[in-house]
């Protein structure tokens, strides 16, 4: 590799007024000091004001908005909902662009980015210059850009403290300056405002600690009957799943198990895709103490079937702890099939298929039931 010395510079953060004689060289190259550079599309000048960062990002939206104003003067096909979904997708990504490091900036300079949005509420609602930011919020049902930036923040210290023991470990310096809080100071009052537990924490996984030779379990999406939700009447839904359970998976010959993350509150402060992965997680558990070969696992969740199922490198570690299980099950001599059936259309554990009535043999938290 080869170092381009003319486009090679350094620069030193501190908020020190004082000059420092600092050389560096490169080989008998010796680099220029810089008072700011941009990496990765963020100013970084040598005090971490984000001033100027700010004042790029407003560039940039104020060019942007041009684009929702001419939208905006357009008389046919132009909805409130069209602005919105325009400034959702094409002009906030771009003045959110690493934001979560602004949540330490002053309250001056991250106002500057604030104005981009306000004067973009104005064009989507037609609202007057003295209309109420809020009321304009609420019209158009966008956040203020404060609380998603607190929120991205949040984020990025969250991924930090499960990416290794360092950054759970380390305790930032004690502030000597008020006014300029860093990153770490600010992550950890917002953790305490939002009440954000710290115990527990799952660590990230990192890439090299998957299963090499994982055994995927073997799915199906499909049902026996063609059918089509959108169409098709809850009756006909139920009908078309149990009898794909009757053909496929003859009671005689398989164990199975039902599973809804959203019954009983399973996914309770969590996504529904979160609700099913842990109710497929329960299932594995409760599988595993059984003496059972052929385990069918019907989910109603396309989604969780395809993550657990995946041998691709997954951040989730309930989704990697499903899928160890499974590959466990297999080693072990079990076949481990997860079929789809449509959801909210009565498929439950009592159900009778073929006229034969099911028995429970355990509730798992009232979501997983074994039959």
């Amino acid at each position: 590799m080869t170092v381009d010395t003319s486009k090679t510079v350094f620069q030193v953060f501190t908020l020190s007024t004082k000059p420092e004689a600092i050389q560096l060289f490169y080989g008998d190259f010796q680099l220029q000091r810089t008072q700011e550079a941009t990496y990765l599309g963020i100013v970084l000048d040598s005090r971490l004001s984000w001033n100027k960062q700010a004042r790029r990002v407003q560039t940039v939206g104020k060019t942007r908005n041009g684009l929702l104003k001419r939208l905006s003067g357009v008389k046919w096909g132009t909805t409130q909902n069209l602005l919105c979904t325009t400034y959702k997708s094409y002009i906030r990504p771009a003045i959110e662009y690493g934001s979560e490091l602004l949540v330490s900036a002053s309250e001056a300079v991250q106002n500057k980015i604030e104005t981009v949005q306000n004067n973009a509420l104005r064009i989507i609602t037609g609202g007057a210059f003295p209309t109420p930011f809020l009321a304009m919020q609420l019209q158009a049902n966008i956040e203020p850009p404060t609380f998603r930036r607190k929120m991205g923040a949040l984020k990025l210290i969250e991924r930090l403290k499960r990416h290794g023991d360092f950054w759970r470990n380390y305790n930032p310096a004690e502030r000597r300056l008020k006014s300029h809080p860093t990153f770490l100071h600010v992550t950890k009052e917002l953790t305490t405002d939002f009440d954000i537990p710290s115990s527990n924490r799952q660590s990230l996984l990192e890439t090299g600690e998957f299963i090499k030779h994982l055994s995927p379990a073997c799915y199906n999406l499909d049902l026996v009957l063609p059918v089509n939700k959108r169409s098709c009447i809850n009756t006909e839904l139920r009908m078309a799943a149990l009898t794909t359970i009757g053909k496929r998976f003859p009671e005689t010959h398989w164990l199975h198990v039902y599973t809804d993350g959203s019954a009983a509150g399973a996914n309770h402060n969590a996504t529904n895709y979160d609700g099913e992965v842990a109710a497929v997680h329960m299932a594995l558990t409760e599988v595993g103490k059984r003496e059972d070969r052929n385990i069918a696992i019907f989910i109603d969740s396309q989604a969780a079937i395809l993550a657990v199922s995946s041998v691709l490198p997954s951040r989730n570690g309930l989704v990697l702890d499903c899928q160890r299980m499974i590959n466990s099950l297999i080693k072990n001599g079990h076949i481990v099939t997860l079929q789809g059936v449509p959801s909210h259309c009565g498929v439950k554990g009592g159900q009778s298929v073929n006229g034969m009535k099911r028995t429970h043999l355990r509730t798992i938290l009232r979501v997983v039931h074994l039959t």
